[in-house]
């Protein structure tokens, strides 16, 4: 069961705008709720049972998933910098540790889908640790 508290952050930053997310920490959130950053990150994972960083980073991730289904694009530096991440090292390798795969193999294979469905590119992909999944 989720607090209050922890579906307000979790619509806060499903709410940002790329640029906003981008500059999204968790000093900055525990700014705009009124806590310590330790009580938030604290609380947080006890009710939602993920630190409140790596939330954080899979939403960035989503979002890159969504830049590269609306773009078509293979520009993993533009996507990076749009999403704060420091360089494109930074940004494959979170994009690895929770999807388990690289941008640009994750890409490939989108682009082998859709050749063979003929336009949809619809693929599943594991966030890693939890079992959850999410669709690109």
């Amino acid at each position: 069961m989720k607090s209050a508290l922890s579906e307000s952050v979790i619509h806060y930053i499903l709410g940002c705008s790329c640029q906003e997310l981008a500059e999204l920490d968790t000093k900055i959130l525990a700014e705009i709720f009124h806590i310590s950053r330790s009580k938030l990150k604290e609380k947080f994972k006890n009710m939602v049972q993920l630190e409140l960083e790596y939330f954080i980073e899979q939403e960035k991730i989503h979002r890159a998933l969504r830049m590269i289904e609306e773009t078509d694009g293979i520009d993993c530096s533009r996507f990076a910098e749009i999403l704060g991440f420091q360089n494109l090292e930074q940004f494959r390798e979170t994009f690895k540790n929770i999807l388990l795969v690289d941008p640009e193999t994750y890409m490939h294979l989108r682009i082998q889908k859709k050749k063979a469905k003929g336009g949809s590119t619809t693929i599943p992909v594991r966030i890693a640790p939890k079992q959850r999944y999410i669709y690109a």
